[in-house]
């Protein structure tokens, strides 16, 4: 595999850099406007796939509670296309990590509209792929997120032991942060 990323020339790399700038404050743009018609333009004619995931992740956000199907199956595209970019040989660290990001997203909505939906069971295998991977890239913030989730599952299935100590790793975290508004200070 051609490694042609470090054969650009300084010209062709700010090019790129233009471009892609553009492309994002176009993605940007729409979702602001929170157009779906847009966002979907967006994810069509990006070459970057870090743009495409984050359409569909967007557009699964979009849908969430009008059209829960549509969300799902947003989420999923995005899950899809985040685990194909994490399969490529050679992919760099921050890429990696980027990729893993973004699929800890889409797992995470995915399973808040399966929640939605009553599959909880489904649901809580989606919280808990979600967990692991924001374990395994160390956001906090992530992390205590996807705690609470799972937690909030639990708790409403009658598991009050599982979910107080879910909630309590959260609010660890969240003390570490100092996040004042999720501590509710």
């Amino acid at each position: 595999m051609r490694t042609i990323i470090f054969r650009l020339t300084r010209k062709n790399r700010i090019s790129g850099l233009i471009s892609g700038f553009i492309l994002f404050l176009s993605f940007v743009s729409a979702l602001n406007a929170q157009n779906p018609d847009s966002i979907l333009r967006v994810i069509e004619t990006a070459k970057n796939d870090t743009v495409k995931i984050n359409g569909l992740n967007a557009l699964g956000e979009f849908y969430f509670g009008s059209a829960p199907d549509s969300s799902k199956l947003f989420f999923e595209r995005a899950t899809t296309l985040a685990e194909a970019c994490l399969r490529k040989k050679n992919l760099p660290e921050n890429l990696r990590t980027q990729y893993n990001a973004f699929l800890g997203v889409s797992l995470n909505g995915t399973a808040c509209v399966l929640q939605y939906k009553g599959e909880i069971e489904k649901s809580v295998t989606y919280f808990l792929k979600c967990l692991q991977i924001r374990e395994q890239l160390g956001n906090k913030t992530d992390i205590a997120i996807a705690l609470n989730n799972l937690a909030y599952v639990y708790e409403n299935q009658g598991f009050d032991d599982k979910a107080l100590e879910l909630y309590l790793r959260s609010l660890k975290l969240e003390e570490e942060l100092k996040d004042t508004a999720k501590l509710g200070y």
